[in-house]
């Protein structure tokens, strides 16, 4: 309903910025990439280099082109933004997001680095780039690195859902390489579990603090956790028609197969990511940040000895990302299964 007064609201009105983004990035929650790339479209006519905000549309076009997998002109797209303002962090973010998907995580490292006066310093959203270097630097299986951004970037910022989901996920993919993160799991389920809203208000919110409880170790405290939201995911009246659809077709069976995961009942836990995985962009969140399910039924599928299906699921990443010491790392675990 929301997005469909938004829109209502850009029909007689293009060029009404705020109603845009928000109906964006409801796009972007609601896992409907067809609209977070078709929405900028409808109204881009109406809009000219002249005019102020002009870049900003352009950004929003960019994310939504790459989410929709057109990544050479998500990217054009993206640096024509940055012309216009080249302090745009969502236009950033979007390039970003290209190379990423491409493995092209040097390249990656350069952008992110070589722009950080314009994104790093006073910006509400630099804690989501920062998560992008890490990743980049996991990609080159560069864990030192990764684990320092989260240090020094994504561990102080724990008071938006959003800044937990990221701090999260690069703690989950640095325990999934083997590295003991068992304390800083433990810190950011305190805040999970003191700082944020109530569970079942958005399932892909409640996976990542579910991934918080298994990291942090504390059976009982993950077992009381564990029920709280799943119970709370499942209520019927669960925070808006759109939730309930993601919590019920997406949240809880992604939630039931980590279970199986934390009690180390990895064919279960693979069987149940394996179900739900094609499905999972229905629950919101980009490809960059959804890959952390398809990395833990990578792993999922290693230690309960599925080494043909994991090889399978290989395939498909090292179409885009063959050449990255991440997807080797994952090679060599196949083989040694």
């Amino acid at each position: 309903m929301a997005c469909e007064t938004w829109e209502r609201i850009v029909v007689d009105h293009p060029r009404d910025v705020a109603a845009l983004l928000f109906a964006h990035l409801f796009d972007f929650y609601r896992g409907d990439a067809l609209n977070l790339r078709r929405r900028p479209e409808r109204v881009l006519p109406h809009w000219s280099p002249d005019l102020p905000l002009y870049g900003y549309v352009l950004g929003m076009h960019a994310f939504g082109l790459e989410e929709s997998g057109h990544y050479g002109q998500a990217e054009d797209t993206g640096r024509a933004a940055l012309e216009v303002n080249r302090r745009d962090p969502w236009a950033i973010h979007a390039v970003t997001h290209v190379f990423e998907m491409l493995g092209r995580h040097e390249d990656g490292t350069r952008w992110l680095s070589g722009r950080a006066g314009d994104w790093a310093a006073d910006n509400g959203f630099a804690f989501h780039n920062w998560f992008h270097a890490a990743l980049f630097h996991l990609e080159r299986m560069d864990t030192a690195a990764a684990l320092s951004v989260y240090d020094q970037h994504l561990a102080p910022a724990t008071d938006m859902a959003l800044q937990r989901v990221d701090g999260t996920a690069i703690l989950w993919r640095l325990k999934l390489l083997g590295m003991d993160v068992t304390e800083r799991f433990e810190r950011l389920r305190s805040f999970w579990h003191d700082r944020g809203p109530a569970a079942g208000f958005y399932a892909f919110n409640d996976v990542h603090s579910l991934l918080a409880h298994i990291g942090a170790g504390d059976g009982e405290q993950f077992a009381n956790s564990r029920d709280s939201l799943l119970a709370c995911m499942a209520m019927p009246e669960s925070c808006g028609s759109s939730n309930r659809r993601m919590a019920s077709e997406i949240g809880l069976p992604l939630a039931r197969a980590l279970t199986a995961y934390a009690r180390e009942d990895f064919a279960s836990a693979a069987e149940g990511l394996l179900h739900v995985r094609d499905r999972a962009h229905g629950f919101g969140g980009s490809h960059a940040q959804r890959d952390v399910l398809t990395l833990t039924l990578l792993d999922s599928a290693v230690r309960s000895g599925q080494a043909a299906l994991a090889r399978h699921l290989l395939n498909e990443r090292h179409m885009t990302k063959a050449a990255t010491a991440l997807t080797a790392y994952w090679q060599q675990r196949i083989a040694a299964a």
